[in-house]
């Protein structure tokens, strides 16, 4: 039986020696970058938030076009006129054609009187007095037909005068001296310039970190100019897939000068761009209520452990080329070593191995 019970503890201790020989596991880690930057101006452009396409409301000739691109314009500056012969005949034909509806509907309430006064005497029959009101209220019809239809001619000839619904400035015309133009068709295109932002492109990193509302310094190369403040507007949803850049779009004040002129290059300030924002690929996030990740630390011994460590969590920054980034809002600080690959298979305190590391491409804050 000895020999027996020597062979068993043999056989089960081999393997646990074994299994304590193994080195710990090797992982692939990540050390969060946040070197901070300093402030910085990024160039924009400055536009208009409204583009607004130009036509007329009637049809007609194009008589004259009395602005072209890059003009300036006013509020209710006359812009282009149709060929007016045709619409002022309309009008002669609408008035005219009142005029006679009107002395026949004075014909027919000077009938229905004298019709009305006869039978009243018993010397008409009560049908022709009939037929005589019916006459009155068929030109009293004609009569309020024949308004309308004036009323018309008199609005397609107020249309045949375009004029600028704004101050702006023109962009683009589309039509010529001659040309005939439809109701609707565009003859021009223009920019509102009281209401002017600035469009900046921006690394998705730098647009994860704004706000609606922040505020910016914006500033031209134009001597005697002072800069002004904006505000973000908007950003748009969707980056540019190759170069991974969103655009944000800053809102001038009303009261900017006059100079700052849209198509003219603008120096954005982003404040506070020293500020590092901390990202790390999805992959290393551990899903659950609350999300974490694992921590690597290393003793005074030299030995390697992992420690899940909570953290909250920020947007999402979409890749087309790489694997997603997720902004890290708090838990962490740059330089800590952070797991990227097979999170779900450690636990906490678990030693590990020698790992292969990278340093992220964290953005700057603005």
């Amino acid at each position: 039986m000895k020999p027996f019970v020597w062979a068993t503890l043999a056989v089960l201790i081999l393997p646990l020696a074994a299994l304590a020989d193994d080195p710990p596991r090797p992982v692939v880690t990540e050390i969060v970058a946040g070197d901070s930057a300093p402030d910085r101006e990024i160039a924009g452009t400055i536009a208009s938030q409204v583009e607004t396409a130009l036509s007329f409301q009637t049809l007609g000739r194009l008589r004259t076009r009395l602005v072209g691109t890059g003009d300036s314009v006013t509020t209710g500056e006359e812009l282009a006129q149709l060929d007016q012969v045709s619409l002022q005949q309309d009008v002669d034909a609408a008035t005219a054609a009142l005029a006679s509806a009107q002395v026949q509907k004075s014909t027919a309430d000077t009938a229905y009187d004298r019709a009305s006064a006869l039978q009243q005497r018993g010397s008409l029959p009560q049908a022709q007095l009939d037929a005589a009101e019916q006459s009155r209220a068929s030109a009293a019809s004609s009569v309020a037909q024949a308004q309308a239809t004036l009323a018309a001619a008199n609005d397609a000839l107020s249309f045949s005068v375009l004029r600028a619904p704004s101050d702006g400035v023109i962009i683009a015309t589309m039509a010529e001296a001659g040309d005939v133009v439809s109701a609707g068709t565009p003859v021009m295109r223009m920019v509102d310039t009281t209401r002017r932002e600035v469009l900046v492109d921006l690394p998705e990193s730098y647009a994860a970190a704004l706000q609606t509302g922040q505020q910016f310094r914006i500033s031209i190369r134009t001597e005697g100019v002072a800069p002004v403040t904006g505000s973000l507007r908007l950003i748009e949803p969707v980056s540019d897939a190759s170069l991974r850049f969103r655009r944000a779009h800053l809102a001038l004040p009303e009261d900017a000068p006059t100079a700052y002129r849209v198509g003219m290059i603008a120096n954005v300030a982003l404040e506070g761009a020293g500020s590092a924002l901390l990202t790390l690929p999805t992959s290393a996030v551990i899903a659950g209520p609350t999300p974490a990740v694992w921590r690597v630390s290393t003793n005074g011994a030299g030995t390697r452990t992992v420690t899940r460590t909570d953290v909250s969590l920020g947007e999402t920054l979409q890749s087309t080329a790489a694997e997603d980034r997720v902004v890290i809002a708090g838990g962490l600080n740059a330089g800590d070593e952070i797991v990227v690959r097979g999170v779900n298979s450690l636990t906490d305190g678990q030693t590990v191995g020698p790992s292969t590391t990278i340093v992220s491409s964290a953005g700057e804050r603005p």
